[in-house]
């Protein structure tokens, strides 16, 4: 590779990498937006962050929510963005890695625009299809999910949403091309994994319709095999995910408030914060919208240009009222709960429309450029003005990493709590756990005057006990007769107890916690979170997908073919 051809490669990068430093520069300059999801998000961090430190590679349980009781909340949230974030903190202070994942995962959307556009557009448009990437990497959208709503993973999988429209846009769909950004939406935002296959499907009999007859039933093969491809990749994470749903209370994420049909544009709540929020995504969607009809319109003879403005009238009426059929009764669509996540795809189909304009701007590249740089410092201008949340002392990241360090915990997710579990009996200054002669028992008190009681036989364990938040927890119980140990950890099924390498079973109370019938003391109570069948289940179709796809790689090589 000559000097030229490697500066010719790298010019881009680095443009789009300062573009996304620029779209984070207010956070850099006042800190962290403390936005809607921010403490969910970086408590997972520092969970997984110290759970990596223990050796576990793919935690699935979060030892801090619940106030200490714990959730399997890793078994159903994707993995990629608390696994990036956990990475971080190696690297740098968790005060600083919220800004530099935001970044990361701007950077990595202008990548992928980037990509798209120069998939479908002229080569020789090397300035617009870089102003188009820049354009989309700041759209606002993208950055309302990074500073209003700190929604970490839906960022994240705002990367991979041009990819998927690159697969399907392409003149001769690849079925590995599909299969990939099918599978990084699964394991990085489940909401957005679902949109974006349900924009696969609308997108894709879309083309079916607009396309030559002759390329139908290649197409409806690459578009069937990329997307079962799409789903074995991620296999590992969708089958627990999927099997051990029904030992939570996952209809908790589309109560009242939180369902669709509380949330098409401009709708109004009881909750007036909510509304606003509602409010601010309904513009954006008349912005996004607007100017991809107008594209659309106005290149109404591209076949692509066609294929992206239907795409948008579907997209349009699943943001209205009139469509709540559709919410109620489509699978899995309702736990979007929102409707207007639906532009997550539609800011890569205005991207997209954007591009295919490029040219008949070829003769203004440079005023295409200035207007990317101006819409830049307009949106970023807007973000840190209105989007940005301001932290008060016990929301900033500094109050949350001592909080984590003192072992205080979490409130518990509603929809990752288990079935019959009840969080408002769940008592916050529960000890780790404690002997009772009924399964029933409140704890015991342990406050100013009575503080020696944690060193009894049947009391809490020390705080020197290292192996109380991992997946393998011992307990000595020294109780000279038979009774209950009631462990403050919630009586998630795939935990199992034993003492002395006898199994004990596991009793569940109404505030979700164990009760384990213990002999005559003295006993080492161990408690392990196994491997459940869905889970081996999982990893075995990701391994045979992984296998299917080397075979089918090999194969389309030596006939000499495309995948």
């Amino acid at each position: 590779m000559t000097a030229d051809h490697r500066k010719q490669r790298l010019m881009p990068v680095t443009v789009i990498a300062v573009a996304a430093f620029l779209a984070v520069l207010p956070l850099v300059i006042h800190g962290c937006s403390c936005g809607h999801d921010f403490d969910f998000h970086l408590v997972n961090w520092l969970e997984v962050h110290q759970q990596l430190l223990h050796g576990n590679l793919h935690p699935q349980w979060a030892f801090t929510a619940a106030w200490g009781a714990g959730e399997p909340r890793f078994v159903f949230y994707p993995p990629l963005s608390w696994m990036v974030g956990g990475l971080l903190g190696f690297l740098m202070p968790y005060t600083v890695a919220p800004i530099v994942y935001t970044w990361l995962c701007l950077f990595l959307a202008g990548l992928t625009a980037w990509r798209l556009v120069r998939t479908i557009t002229p080569s020789s448009h090397h300035t617009l299809q870089l102003a188009v990437a820049i354009a989309y990497l700041a759209n606002p959208y993208i950055l309302f999910t990074a500073y209003e709503r700190t929604a970490y993973a839906e960022l994240l999988a705002a990367a991979w949403m041009p990819l998927l429209l690159t697969a399907i846009l392409r003149e001769q769909p690849r079925w590995l091309g599909i299969a990939i950004p099918v599978a990084l939406l699964w394991l990085t935002n489940a909401p957005a994994a679902v949109l974006g296959c349900y924009g696969l499907l609308i997108l894709g009999l879309l083309r079916l319709l607009l396309w030559p007859r002759e390329q139908r039933r290649q197409t409806l093969q690459h578009f069937t095999l990329g997307t079962v491809m799409g789903l074995l990749f991620a296999a590992f994470y969708i089958v627990p995910a999927v099997v051990q749903r029904k030992w939570v209370q996952a209809g908790m994420a589309v109560i009242e408030g939180m369902r669709p049909q509380d949330n098409f544009l401009f709708a109004h709540t009881a909750d007036p914060p909510h509304d606003t929020v509602l409010w601010q995504a309904s513009r954006i969607a008349v912005v996004l919208l607007t100017l991809s009809l107008g594209l659309a319109a106005v290149m109404f003879k591209d076949r692509t240009a066609r294929l992206l403005g239907a795409a948008t009238l579907v997209i349009l009426l699943l943001l209205l009222p009139v469509s709540g059929w559709m919410w109620q009764h489509a699978p899995q669509l309702a736990f979007l709960q929102f409707p207007w996540r639906f532009l997550a795809l539609q800011q890569a189909i205005a991207a997209a429309l954007l591009a295919l304009a490029a040219p008949r701007l070829a003769s203004f590249r440079w005023t295409a450029s200035a207007a990317s740089l101006a819409l830049l410092a307009v949106t970023v201008s807007v973000a840190n003005h209105f989007y940005r949340q301001g932290c008060d002392e016990e929301d900033a990241p500094g109050a949350h990493i001592t909080l984590f360090e003192r072992g205080g915990g979490v409130i518990p997710t509603d929809e990752y709590t288990v079935v019959d579990a009840d969080n408002d009996l769940l008592q916050q200054d529960n000890p780790a756990w404690w002997i009772a002669a009924l399964p029933d028992a409140a704890p015991p008190v342990i406050g100013p005057g009575n503080e020696l009681r944690v060193h009894i036989p049947g009391m809490p364990p020390l705080a020197e006990d290292k192996t109380w938040n991992t997946e393998h927890t011992r307990l000595t119980e020294l109780w000279p007769r038979s009774q209950w140990l009631i462990v403050n950890r919630r009586a998630w099924p795939a935990w199992e107890a034993s003492a002395d390498g006898s199994p004990l079973p596991i009793t569940q109370r109404a505030d979700g916690l164990m009760a384990i019938p213990v002999p005559a003391g003295p006993n080492t109570v161990e408690l392990s979170l196994h491997r459940t069948w869905d889970q081996y289940l999982g990893a075995a179709l990701t391994l045979l997908g992984l296998v299917l796809a080397a075979v089918l790689w090999a194969e389309a090589n030596r006939l000499d073919c495309w995948v």
